[in-house]
């Protein structure tokens, strides 16, 4: 009986011995949240899908805004009015110049074909009527410019100047700012040891600063090419500004609570 209980007891430890040893079998071993691969962590800004600068093409005063800060305008609708008086004027003079040198056109025409003008008169009343025609179209572009027109679908973000200022071609500062923001993105900077592990596609977290706790989703939807200098600043005192980086572009639905130079933190699962 004594015999029996030793080999049970054998038995039992053996066991015990081939489940340890399962255990530890690669690919059997249950993974620990601290094994887990982190997430990639970044910072960046919100941004509209398009944007874009707009300046005028011309020197002028801006007389009124036609649209808002906050309006959405189609493409080629008006947002500034510049002064037009003299285009105006110049407008008007071209275009009487043009009906002018059109009826000379037209009777010199008919008097050739009468035989009674020459074919060198028809040539100077033809190519009279040419150039007043060539500046009419001058004379209106130059009016057209002094309307800033919206260069695609999207809103008006921001306006910078109030009417009655001037508009400066060469100033650094725009006209307004206008973006498509029906899809918002994040223009976020990876530290180089993390460049490996990131792919098109990868799933994103957008942890914005404004709201602590609160996550909204995205997607990688670019990685950059280029390595370069930080930009965005974490503002934490321990942060090297001088790290290398690569920018890469986070896609999310738009939201009203979300708005375009947000601070925020990304945090990007590694393929």
């Amino acid at each position: 009986m004594t015999r029996f209980r030793w080999l049970g007891a054998g038995a039992l430890v053996a066991g015990s011995s081939v489940l340890a040893a399962s255990a530890v079998l690669p690919g059997r071993e249950k993974p620990r949240k601290d094994d887990l691969p982190s997430m990639v962590a970044a910072t960046g800004k919100i941004e509209c899908r398009k944007e874009a600068s707009v300046r005028s093409k011309v020197h002028g005063r801006v007389e009124r805004w036609a649209k808002a800060e906050g309006d959405w305008v189609k493409a080629g609708d008006p947002v500034a009015l510049l002064d037009k008086g003299k285009e105006r004027a110049a407008v008007g003079e071209a275009e009487a110049e043009l009906f002018r040198t059109d009826a000379s056109f037209k009777r010199v025409r008919t008097l050739h074909e009468k035989g009674v003008a020459s074919a060198q008169e028809l040539d100077e009343a033809d190519a009279a009527h040419r150039l007043a025609l060539a500046r009419a179209e001058k004379a209106r572009a130059a009016l057209d410019e002094r309307t800033v027109r919206a260069p695609f679908d999207g809103r008006i973000l921001k306006t910078y100047l109030e009417d009655g200022e001037t508009a400066d071609p060469s100033a650094p500062q725009p006209l307004f700012m206008i973006g498509d923001d029906r899809m918002l993105r994040v223009t976020a900077e990876v530290d180089e040891l993390d460049i490996g592990r990131l792919a098109e596609g990868s799933s994103a977290q957008v942890l914005p600063d404004a709201y602590p706790g609160e996550i909204f989703p995205g997607k990688v939807v670019r990685v950059g090419r280029m390595l370069g200098r930080k930009t965005v600043s974490s503002e934490d005192p321990a942060e090297r500004m001088d790290a290398k980086v690569l920018e890469v572009e986070v896609e999310l639905p738009a939201s009203e609570r979300l708005k375009r130079g947000l601070s925020v933190q990304v945090k990007i699962r590694p393929r």
